[in-house]
C-alpha cells in the first residue's frame, strides 16, 4: 500500500510540473516602437549560449530565421548591415539540470487505512529546464529597450528533437513586441 501512495503521489507531482512554457516580456515604457523599420543582429553570432546545452547547428540556423521570419512578418526590414538598422536583436538560449526534492508521508502503511504516522520519504525529480530570451537594442542609444523570454522544464523528447517548437516559442515570445 505504501508503495502504490508513493507512485500516486509522484504521478501527480509529475503530472503537475508537465506544463507549458512560460512566457514573460518586459521593455522601456517610455520608449515610442513606432520609430523602428528596420532591424539588423546585434553582432556577427548574434547568439549566446549558457549551460551545457546549446543548440545544434541545424536548431541554431532555425532560431536565425524563425527571428528573423516574425520580425519581417510584422513589417520590419532586415539589414545585412548594423549601422542603418533601427534596432538590433541578439538572443540566449540554453539549458540547465535541476532535481527537485519532496518529502511525502509515509504514513500509509500496515494492514488498514491510517495506521500511523511515521515520518516522511523523500522523491526526487531530475529535469532539465530551457530557456530562449529575445532581446531588442535601440542601435543609436546602445540601450535595451524590450526583452521578452520563454521557460520550459524539457521532455526527453524535446531535448533531443527540438526543432518543432522553435517557431510556435518565438512567436509566443515575440508576440508582444512591439509593446501597445
Amino acid at each position: 500500500m505504501r508503495s502504490i501512495i508513493s507512485l500516486l503521489v509522484t504521478l501527480m507531482l509529475l503530472v503537475a510540473c508537465a506544463d507549458k512554457p512560460t512566457f514573460e516580456a518586459n521593455y522601456d515604457t517610455s520608449r515610442d516602437f513606432g520609430v523602428y523599420q528596420t532591424f539588423a543582429w546585434a553582432r556577427d553570432e548574434p547568439m549566446d549560449v549558457f549551460g551545457l546545452l546549446g543548440p545544434t547547428p541545424r536548431t541554431a540556423a532555425k532560431l536565425l530565421d524563425g527571428i528573423r521570419s516574425n520580425l519581417e512578418g510584422k513589417g520590419y526590414t532586415f539589414l545585412e548591415s548594423r549601422d542603418g538598422a533601427d534596432f538590433l536583436v541578439q538572443f540566449t538560449i540554453g539549458a540547465r539540470d535541476g532535481v527537485e526534492v519532496w518529502n511525502v508521508p509515509s504514513s500509509l502503511s500496515g494492514p488498514w487505512w491510517g495506521r500511523g504516522y511515521y515520518g516522511t520519504e523523500s522523491l526526487t525529480e531530475r529535469y532539465t529546464e530551457g530557456k530562449l530570451a529575445i532581446d531588442i537594442i535601440d542601435r543609436v542609444e546602445a540601450l535595451p529597450v524590450w526583452h521578452g523570454f520563454a521557460s520550459k522544464r524539457l521532455t526527453p523528447d524535446e531535448l533531443n528533437n527540438p526543432d518543432p517548437n522553435v517557431q510556435p516559442v518565438i512567436d509566443e515570445i515575440l508576440s508582444t513586441f512591439p509593446p501597445g
